[in-house]
């Protein structure tokens, strides 16, 4: 396996990780009645104790969005949603007229976020 494959399948992990966490975020926005933010706290499995608690806001569609338009504000969302760490490990860009983060692995495969309609888009190089 090749550097470039190892790359591509962390970004790929990164973007099925995303994914899962986005369905259970709008499940939980859901049955908490649709609220502008929504707490996240993410539980250790083993321990069970509360390893990270924080809020994102919400869109009225119940997707996640940067607290901020911009480049930092997409970083801490996906730390906020992946865990602490993920921005160190990706590029990561903001598109300021389509509201699109985009997190870019080593091999450059991205990730492209839509902050608007929850749109998650995967592209290999």
């Amino acid at each position: 396996m090749s550097i470039q494959q190892v790359g591509q399948q962390n970004i790929q992990v990164v973007h099925n990780r995303l994914l899962n966490t986005l369905g259970v975020i709008r499940s939980q926005w859901l049955i908490r009645g649709k609220p502008s933010s929504l707490k996240l706290d993410w539980r250790s499995e083993p321990e069970g104790e509360v390893e990270a608690t924080g809020f994102v806001a919400m869109t009225e569609g119940g997707w996640p969005i940067p607290n901020e338009a911009s480049v930092a504000g997409c970083r801490e969302l996906i730390d906020e949603l992946l865990g602490a760490g993920y921005s160190q490990q990706i590029v990561t860009r903001f598109n300021s007229s389509s509201g699109v983060c985009r997190y870019i692995g080593e091999s450059g495969g991205s990730i492209s976020y839509q902050t608007g309609s929850g749109r998650v888009i995967f592209l290999t190089r």
